[in-house]
């Protein structure tokens, strides 16, 4: 039986499909949250002007809503917000990087460490080279730290509205059981957060290591570091890059 041909899995592939994932999450979780929290008032309303009944038009509503709110998000998830921004949590991924740590071990500037490390890199986007799963897995574990900054808020937003909407609910008359199920899940949403802030914790003065999603990436970095460093031995940086750009080369040929 002849082998598969090898094939070349782009970063932007990978990035696509754990950003469709993100937002099919993040539809869910909002089309849920407004239709349990959108007030009465506002249901029929959307009812009256579409002319379907009250259940359809709260269906509606929340699939519109949900749809609107989740492209909005998605918009923003372009371009990885963690590598874009300022934030404590991205200055800590990108402070793990291996290209810091090659930059420091080999006393090369910043820009060329980097060079090094993707000239490396980015072979393994190909589906035959022995550090496929270590590129996948890395991506799997950069998603899950943004899954984690990008999560904590909005559940944090949508809790902190539930509450405003419960209390809203309550003057209006609304039934013991609406009220009550909807306290659940505010109360639900708060325990995700806490658990989410719990067990992912970055690093700080009090606290050295970080916890959770945090840690694997720490994990994961100094792996791929380490991978770096055997494959680069006392080669010289320049022709290292060089071996490995004509590496990348004849993958890339295996694969046409």
């Amino acid at each position: 039986m002849a082998e598969a041909k090898p094939k070349k899995v782009p970063y932007t592939t990978l990035f696509r499909k754990w950003d469709s994932i993100l937002l099919t999450i993040l539809f869910a979780l909002l089309f849920f949250w407004s239709f349990f929290f959108v007030p009465d008032s506002v249901i029929q309303w959307v009812a009256s002007r579409v002319g379907v009944a009250k259940t359809t038009g709260g269906s509606i509503f929340s699939l519109v809503t949900s749809t609107i709110i989740a492209v909005t998000f998605g918009r923003f998830l372009i371009g990885d917000p963690l590598l874009d921004q300022n934030w404590k949590s991205s200055r800590f991924l990108k402070g793990e990087f291996p290209s810091l740590k090659l930059a420091g071990s080999l006393k090369i500037d910043q820009s060329n460490a980097t060079r090094v490390f993707l000239s490396y890199y980015d072979c393994w986007q190909f589906t035959n080279d022995p550090n496929y799963e270590a590129y996948r897995e890395t991506t799997r574990v950069h998603y899950r730290c943004l899954f984690v900054v990008l999560a904590k808020p909005l559940l944090l937003v949508l809790t902190a509205s539930s509450i405003v909407l419960i209390i809203i609910g309550a003057r209006q008359d609304a039934t013991s059981a609406a009220i009550v199920g909807q306290a659940i899940v505010a109360g639900f949403m708060l325990l995700m957060v806490v658990i989410l802030h719990l067990f992912n914790r970055l690093p700080s003065e009090r606290r050295k290591e970080p916890t959770g999603c945090w840690a694997a990436w720490r994990r994961k970095c100094d792996e791929n570091y380490q991978e770096l460093i055997g494959a680069l031995g006392n080669e010289a940086p320049d022709k290292f890059v060089e071996r490995m750009r004509a590496r990348h080369d004849k993958l890339l040929a295996l694969t046409q």
